[in-house]
C-alpha cells in the first residue's frame, strides 16, 4: 500500500471521527430528553449509550483515570481553550499541502503535453492554466490571514475605559436588553445588545456568538473580520471544487 493510500485513509478515519463525535456532542449539548419528538427518542438513546460507556469504562479503567477524563472533558467543553484552533491549523495545513503536493503536478504535465503536441492538446477542455497556482497560493494565505485577523481582533471587550462609549451605542429595548442592568461578574451596567462570556470572562458589546474555531467571542471588534473569515472560507470550499471536478 502506497503513502498515498495510507494518508487518505487517514484522512478519511479522522473526518469520520470528527463528525461522529461533533454529532454525539450535538445531541448531548441540545437534545432534550424529555420531549416526544424523534429528536427526544435520539437523545435518551445516545445518553443511555454514553452513560453504558460511561459506567463500563470505570468498572475497566477505575474512578481515578474515568475523573481525570471527565476534568478533560470539562477543560475541552466549558473551559476557554485552543483545541479547535490547533485542529483547525492540522486540517488546514494536512489540506494545503495535499492540494500543493497532489494537484500542482498536473499543470506541469499539461504544459508538458502542449508543447510536444506543438501547443495543441487532445485534452484542452480538462486542462487548467498555470494562472491557478499563483491565485490557489492567494486563495490559501487569505484563509489563513482571516483566520489569524479572527483570532487575535478585540472582539469588543467592555472594561472601565470604553464602557461609556459602547454604553450609548444602541438603545434600549424590550428585545435586546434593559437599562441598568448590572453583570454580576464585572460589575459593570451592560449596554445594549451586550453579554458577559463565561468562557472569556467579560462582556461583550454587540455579543454575537463565542466560536471555538478562533478561541473567542465575535462582537463589535471583530464581526466584519469573522464575516470575512466565513466568505473566504467558502469561497475557497467553491474554487477547490472547480480546480478539482
Amino acid at each position: 500500500m502506497r503513502w498515498g493510500h495510507v494518508l487518505q485513509l487517514l484522512s478519511r478515519s479522522f473526518l469520520c471521527c470528527v463528525l461522529g463525535l461533533s454529532c454525539i456532542c450535538g445531541i448531548v449539548i441540545f437534545g432534550d430528553p424529555s420531549s416526544n419528538s424523534i429528536f427526544g427518542r435520539i437523545t435518551r438513546v445516545v445518553d443511555a449509550c454514553v452513560n453504558f460507556l460511561w459506567r463500563c469504562s470505570k468498572a475497566v479503567l477505575g474512578e481515578r483515570i474515568m475523573n481525570s477524563f471527565a476534568r478533560v472533558g470539562n477543560w475541552i467543553i466549558r473551559e476557554r481553550n485552543p483545541l479547535l484552533q490547533i485542529v483547525y491549523v492540522v486540517v488546514i495545513g494536512f489540506a494545503f499541502t495535499a492540494f500543493i503536493v497532489y494537484i500542482w503536478p498536473y499543470w506541469d504535465m499539461f504544459a508538458q503535453a502542449n508543447q510536444a503536441n506543438h501547443g495543441h492538446n487532445n485534452l484542452k477542455e480538462y486542462t487548467l492554466s498555470k494562472f491557478h497556482i499563483s491565485s490557489s497560493v492567494v486563495v490559501m494565505f487569505a484563509c489563513v490571514s482571516s483566520w489569524l485577523l479572527c483570532c487575535w481582533a478585540d472582539p469588543g471587550q467592555i472594561s472601565d475605559d470604553n464602557h461609556g462609549m459602547y454604553y450609548s451605542m444602541f438603545p434600549f429595548g424590550p428585545i435586546f436588553s434593559y437599562a441598568d442592568n448590572v453583570c454580576k461578574t464585572c460589575k459593570l451596567l451592560k449596554p445594549a445588545r451586550s453579554k458577559h462570556c463565561p468562557l472569556c470572562g467579560f462582556c461583550v458589546a454587540k455579543f454575537d456568538h463565542h466560536c471555538p474555531w478562533i478561541n473567542s467571542c465575535v462582537g463589535i471588534g471583530n464581526y466584519h473580520y469573522f464575516l470575512n473569515f466565513l466568505f473566504i472560507h467558502w469561497f475557497m470550499c467553491l474554487y477547490g471544487t472547480y480546480l478539482n471536478g
